[in-house]
């Protein structure tokens, strides 16, 4: 659950009466004190390791319970409906801790890398980013050299984008306009606060685990094109007196990957910015992150192509190029752990060194209690601080997006993602701000251009419930 405070926000897991915070952060969106930076971190730190102990324990109090509904299985005896709701519940509260664990684990490594620099660095870093992203607006292949940074414009520019997001560019002084002209775009918009960009984005990284997973490129045109190198070189066997006729030359493909709008518009009263204490970034972040981080998660895993990214699930089952091979369950309506291993074995073995799974929270609430031929389960929690538990040994992603288990459902996903899927970031965001179509809401139209699309069909495989 998100909870709002004066200066950001924090976030709080209910359910085990478990606590944290983000770190806090003032109008410039940097943290306010690098010291109560480094102190979330140690805070952090010791959550996670108290997740861990609770999940272990959890963990064999499940295998008790869940021994117990096995051996009735075996002895062809009807299982307590106590005993199976008791089973769920443990297997639903792990699941719980794993996920809340891995979220603490991204958070834990941005806070890091913020504790990594002091303020001076951090603020020449995002304001070479934002004369980068505007340079990039009319001449994509520009580089603005470090010398070129003036972080005078870049801190007026921060302090008038905040006066225009709560009043109106009519409102401002000569100066406070002048300074907006530096992030100015020709139809009227604006770029948005590059930290509090930096930072929507980095939220989006910790709730998508795509983000986690696949390359993520960012790029200042229209779309990525990259080339395929997937063909063999032929050879053969000759005599020593035989003759050695020309081979084939392997042949390239290109794969374009063209990025798509992406939007939000949260909207707020006038009095509500006028006399709220609230930091405009602050909100405005929080409540961009949650909608970009939903709406591109779903479109990584089945978006259909059409005006936003293509999904790793879109694409037919076989294993030419341009299809993912969906290996079958073995039965009509269930996954089943023999379905499991032959999924993990169908992998080619380059790929096996970065593999992870994919599913979402009921999924692994039932793979949790799978076991071997030799009675050892198949899911393992971590033991590690910041690890993801594994299945059959590779990691394992919460992925919410993934079908449920059905008939003809493909709810499992095995495979090198790094390898799999691209993601491409076209650099920048813009705001534009619209009091007149809503009133008293004054709306602020965010968007961010976005791609995705499979790179590589033989990193990956799929599941499909199916006999």
């Amino acid at each position: 659950m998100l909870k709002r405070s004066p200066g950001g926000f924090e976030t709080k897991a209910a359910p085990f009466g478990f606590e944290t915070k983000e770190a806090q952060f003032g109008s410039n969106g940097a943290p306010q004190e690098l010291g109560e930076l480094q102190n979330e971190v140690k805070q952090f730190t010791v959550d996670l390791k108290k997740f861990s102990t609770d999940t272990l324990t959890s963990f064999e109090q499940f295998k008790q319970e869940n021994d117990k509904r096995l051996a009735l299985l075996e002895a062809k005896k009807s299982v307590d409906p106590l005993i199976e709701e008791k089973v769920s519940k443990i297997a639903d509260s792990i699941v719980a801790q794993q996920e809340r664990s891995d979220q603490i684990a991204a958070t834990l490594t941005r806070l890091n890398q913020n504790t990594g620099t002091g303020q001076e660095n951090t603020s020449h870093k995002y304001a070479h980013k934002f004369f980068q992203t505007a340079a990039a607006r009319h001449n994509p292949s520009h580089v603005i050299r470090p010398d070129e940074v003036n972080l005078k414009d870049y801190e007026d520019y921060k302090s008038a984008w905040n006066r225009w997001a709560r009043k109106d560019e009519s409102m401002l002084t000569v100066d406070e306009r002048k300074a907006l002209q530096v992030g100015s775009d020709p139809d009227g918009g604006y770029l948005v606060n590059p930290e509090m960009s930096g930072r929507i984005i980095d939220r989006v990284y910790e709730t998508s685990p795509m983000r986690q997973v696949a390359t993520v490129e960012t790029i200042g045109t229209m779309s990525l094109e990259m080339l395929v190198d997937i063909d063999e070189i032929t050879d053969g066997w000759v005599g020593e007196t035989q003759a050695r006729p020309e081979t084939p030359t392997p042949q390239w493909r290109k794969k374009q990957i063209p990025v798509h709008e992406l939007y939000a518009m949260p909207a707020a009263t006038q009095v509500m910015l006028d006399d709220a204490s609230r930091d405009m970034e602050a909100w405005l972040m929080m409540k961009l992150s949650q909608r970009f981080a939903r709406t591109e998660a779903t479109a990584f895993i089945s978006g259909d192509g059409v005006g936003k990214p293509r999904g790793v699930l879109t694409y037919p089952s076989g294993t030419a190029w341009g299809q993912i091979e969906q290996i079958p369950t073995g039965h009509a309506t269930q996954i089943t752990p023999d379905s499991l291993v032959t999924l993990a074995f169908s992998l080619k073995e380059p790929f096996y060194a970065n593999a992870v799974w994919m599913m979402n929270r009921a999924t692994i609430a039932t793979v949790m209690k799978f076991k071997d031929g030799q009675g050892s389960y198949l899911w393992s929690p971590n033991y590690q601080n910041g690890q993801p538990s594994t299945l059959l040994g590779y990691p394992l992603r919460f992925a919410n997006d993934m079908p449920a288990i059905g008939a003809g459902a493909l709810p499992v996903i095995f495979g090198d993602m790094r390898e799999t899927y691209t993601i491409v970031d076209r650099i920048g965001m813009r705001t534009l701000r619209d009091p007149y179509t809503s009133k008293p809401y004054v709306k602020f139209y965010t968007v961010k251009r976005v791609g995705g699309d499979v790179c590589n069909y033989e990193s990956v495989k799929i599941l499909v419930v199916s006999v």
